[in-house]
């Protein structure tokens, strides 16, 4: 068949030899179509690759955006930590939010300060939650707060870049 012999070019002598018996216009013809089916399986995978090689380009780049500003937050975080614990309390995400440079951050890699605002009390009611929790449980505990990576991983699901 065409496909077998013709382009993945499997016994392509034994199928020449074959048609040239048929007369010297054939083996012209057969050869152009062998020419016409390797360029196109070339193109063919010339496209996958500049396809995977621009995915691979895109999640790089997301990689860096996403540690570049991890760690221009943390050292942020770090100056407004108020008891040096590494963990950001209501009053902390609140001064966080009113800095300048977290703001160009957070907008840096997507993330809409506003609508964060909005969703702070969302945030930290779901840990006072928790904390209430641990309270009947007789465990003591202290104002929400969540660890960096938490907040990190928090801030990162409000990027508008996220599908529902």
């Amino acid at each position: 068949s065409l496909l077998l012999h013709g382009t993945l070019l499997d016994n392509i002598g034994v199928v020449v030899e074959d048609i040239a018996a048929l007369g010297a216009f054939y083996p012209a013809l057969f050869f152009l179509f062998v020419l016409l089916a390797s360029l196109t399986v070339m193109n063919m995978l010339i496209g996958v690759l500049c396809e995977v090689v621009s995915a691979v380009a895109a999640v790089e780049r997301e990689e860096m955006t996403v540690s570049f500003v991890r760690s221009k937050l943390l050292a942020i975080v770090s100056a407004l930590d108020d008891n040096g614990n590494n963990e950001i309390s209501r009053a902390e995400f609140g001064r966080l939010l009113e800095n300048q440079e977290a703001i160009k951050a957070l907008q840096d890699v997507g993330v809409d300060p506003i609508g964060l605002v909005d969703f702070a009390d969302f945030i930290f009611d779901d840990l006072d939650a928790q904390n209430a929790e641990a309270r009947q449980d007789g465990e003591a505990t202290e104002e929400a707060q969540l660890s960096f990576t938490d907040f990190m991983e928090v801030v990162l699901q409000f990027r508008g870049t996220n599908n529902a």
